[in-house]
């Protein structure tokens, strides 16, 4: 993918990204993660495209995932489950909803 320069450029991006395009949504969110010229960073739209593609089970957008969530950054910390899960663990413990941090169950 080509380097986005321009705001147009940008919007066609998130046009293709919205429309289910998965490099799209994993360049976008390299895009909000980093931040640029073109866009702001911003952890919490980088963590929204790295999670549509997470959840397609993309290995590339699991490992983005987890990455955002192991450096605390995003809205969630389930960090280390979706960075096994990208390298092939199967079964790592899933963080459950409320309950605090490190606390884990097996799925």
């Amino acid at each position: 993918m080509s380097l986005i320069k321009t705001t147009t450029e940008f919007q066609n991006l998130v046009r293709r990204a919205e429309d289910g395009d998965f490099d799209a949504q994993c360049y976008l969110a390299e895009l909000y993660r980093c931040g640029g010229h073109v866009v702001l960073r911003n952890y919490v739209e980088a963590e929204k495209w790295y999670l549509s593609g997470a959840e397609q089970g993309r290995r590339d957008a699991q490992l983005g995932l987890a990455l955002l969530y192991l450096r605390g950054l995003g809205k969630r910390v389930e960090g280390m489950r979706l960075l096994a899960l990208s390298i092939g663990v199967p079964s790592f413990p899933r963080a459950r909803r409320g309950a605090p941090r490190g606390i884990a169950e097996v799925m």
